[in-house]
């Protein structure tokens, strides 16, 4: 009896361990442009830096995707999180340490192992820093130093679950500027740019394996560029997950041009532009496919300052952080 009691212990743990192994996992996600390190007084990074360290300490994401984050902006956040690892190169030198900005993903590597990753930049000639497609730079209403003049990059990364052994891919880019008075700005490159990154993940994504895709997109929902990534089978975690704050809040703009705080209306002209889909200044997205989108969130309760939640205090980005749950 007791050589059997023992047995059966054993059989019952190597169970529950394989159970254990294969239980349903979910991934917290975070995709937000931290704006590129600046030296103004009143928005720039020596100001913000404290704060986001703060909300990424506080949310503890599995994986963040950044935007406009430049080495020495990385490398700071990475001080405060030594549990994590990144993946990216500089968009304009095609090197870890140089200049210019990244699309940077940071994972947990405690919880995730990096099999494989790269990046490709969003042109004709996507192995090379490069840029190509650019419409007119002229908006209605002023130039925009930022159109044709800044390549545009992705980076991917493939992640296995230590415990559970699942395997998924993550992407990560910024496509090019938009600007709500025209529209049709830098339309072009971003619809070749979503074509290539829909290419590639056909490339090396296996048939079956998680997706996901994060970044500041430049552009809403509705527009043709993304018709790429629904043809493929890509899903919005804002409009598809079940779980949110309030439908306010999962309609919510996510760039505010350090013009809103976090509790106000958030528009240039009028509120009821911050609401529904075809809001232009909800730019910044996560997108997934082959796992399940479970909660979404646009955190607009993190501001910096010495009192973070006065009213009316500026935020700690000009955009909205932008947080899914899912399940893998």
């Amino acid at each position: 009896m007791k050589r059997f009691l023992i047995t059966l212990c054993v059989a019952l743990s190597a169970l529950m361990c394989a159970e254990a192994a294969h239980a349903v996992k979910r991934v917290k996600v975070v995709s937000f442009n931290i704006v590129v390190s600046n030296h103004e007084t009143e928005n720039g990074w020596d100001i913000r830096k404290s704060a986001i360290a703060r909300f990424l300490a506080e949310e503890q994401p599995d994986i963040v995707g950044l935007q406009e984050a430049t080495y020495m902006q990385i490398q700071y956040l990475l001080a405060g999180m030594p549990d994590y690892l990144f993946c990216g190169v500089s968009r304009d030198t095609g090197t870890k340490g140089g200049g210019g900005e990244y699309s940077a993903i940071l994972y947990n590597r405690k919880r995730f192992e990096a099999l494989d990753n790269g990046v490709f930049w969003l042109s004709a000639t996507p192995d090379r820093p490069s840029r190509s497609w650019n419409d007119a730079v002229q908006t209605r209403i002023e130039p925009h130093p930022g159109a044709m003049k800044h390549n545009r990059i992705c980076t991917w990364v493939r992640l296995q679950d230590k415990s559970s052994k699942k395997e998924f891919f993550f992407f990560n880019t910024h496509l090019e500027f938009g600007y709500h008075a025209d529209q049709n700005l830098g339309q072009t490159a971003r619809e070749k740019g979503v074509e290539l990154i829909v290419e590639k993940m056909r490339e090396l994504v296996p048939e079956g394996m998680p997706v996901i895709l994060s970044g500041d997109m430049n552009q809403m929902t509705d527009n043709r560029c993304f018709t790429p990534l629904y043809e493929f089978g890509m899903k919005n975690s804002r409009v598809e997950a079940a779980k949110v704050i309030s439908e306010e809040n999962r309609n919510s703009i996510t760039w505010n041009g350090f013009n809103f705080g976090a509790n106000k209306a958030s528009t240039f002209e009028q509120e009821d532009k911050s609401k529904g889909p075809g809001n232009f200044f909800m730019i910044d997205y996560i997108y997934y496919k082959n796992c399940k989108a479970v909660e979404y969130r646009t955190i607009r309760d993190r501001r910096y300052g010495e009192e973070p939640e006065v009213d009316g205090t500026p935020y700690m980005s000009d955009h909205y952080p932008i947080l899914a749950v899912m399940k893998m």
